[in-house]
């Protein structure tokens, strides 16, 4: 800051001087030209006065109020002023500060954090608004800063995500294999049941219900009566309308599977009842035709 004296500053018409030289309390700042006083010492001593009574802040808010509408600029013209001045101002704060008491400091921070939340409260849409807008600010900045990134990047990321996708793509198909080996009963079915969506056909059966028919009839071909490895044969061919629910379904040697073609043959012994897990409750039956 420019040392100049009193004298020099009623020369030249300024309202404050600065010396260099500390007051009587301490503090290295401005003096004001009319009388000489401590900008600091008169900052601390109206401080005192305002919190000394309500009234006295009453007052002073009264005055700020009614030098705000004498002075009133639009928030364009605020904005401008204060970027015009932007150090001078951040430099006053920060001086201001600077020059509190740990008490004095703990209070200006307690208000200002009170003063904070009481306007958030009673702007709320206000403050709502602005935080969307901010975040809209920042997110355009950094949308822009990733699409710098990546032009300036760009076969690099390119490379990198080839070689992620392929290392992703061998993971599935370990998984999937790895899958199929512990799982080969419920992978059979997985693919039956995707034969019989590809052929338009309805309804689906599960796992329990395979097994508790082919326990039902204690793991035999119903055509040929033999205790060897079962097939899903649908009793209403998939390919002439037939459904995918489990009464559509009869268990047959692979065989006699391929002699029955697309025949609607049903082997299940007539008078036989089963109750399929996945029926709720086991209420509804099914009894063969044959």
């Amino acid at each position: 800051m420019k040392i100049v004296s009193r004298k020099e500053a009623k020369a030249q018409g300024l309202k404050r001087y600065f010396t260099g030289k500390p007051c009587k309390n301490g503090h290295i700042s401005e003096r004001y030209t009319s009388g000489g006083h401590c900008v600091d010492c008169n900052n601390h001593l109206h401080r005192q006065w305002i919190d000394k009574s309500p009234e006295n802040k009453r007052r002073n808010l009264e005055c700020i109020k009614k030098w705000h509408e004498n002075h009133h600029r639009t928030p364009e013209q605020r904005r401008k002023q204060y970027q015009k001045h932007k150090k001078k101002i951040l430099a006053h704060q920060k001086n201001c500060v600077k020059n509190f008491t740990k008490e004095e400091r703990k209070l200006y921070k307690k208000k200002a954090v009170e003063n904070t939340k009481r306007w958030r409260v009673n702007n709320s849409e206000k403050f709502r608004l602005q935080r969307k807008n901010k975040w809209v600010k920042e997110q355009a900045i950094r949308d822009e800063e990733k699409r710098q990134y990546y032009e300036e990047h760009k076969e690099e990321i390119e490379a990198k995500k080839k070689v992620d996708r392929e290392i992703q793509d061998q993971k599935t198909k370990d998984n999937n294999s790895r899958w199929q080996k512990e799982h080969p009963e419920k992978n059979r079915l997985k693919s039956l049941a995707y034969l019989a969506r590809k052929n338009g056909a309805e309804g689906s059966y599960s796992l329990e219900d395979w097994k508790y028919l082919c326990n039902k009839f204690d793991n035999r071909c119903l055509s040929c009566g033999k205790k060897i490895a079962l097939t899903v044969d649908h009793i209403q061919p998939l390919s002439k309308g037939g459904s995918n629910y489990n009464r559509n379904i009869q268990p047959l040697c692979q065989s006699c599977n391929s002699k029955k073609r697309v025949e609607a043959t049903n082997f299940i012994p007539a008078g036989t009842f089963l109750f399929f897990p996945s029926i709720m409750n086991n209420q509804i039956s099914y009894r063969g035709s044959k």
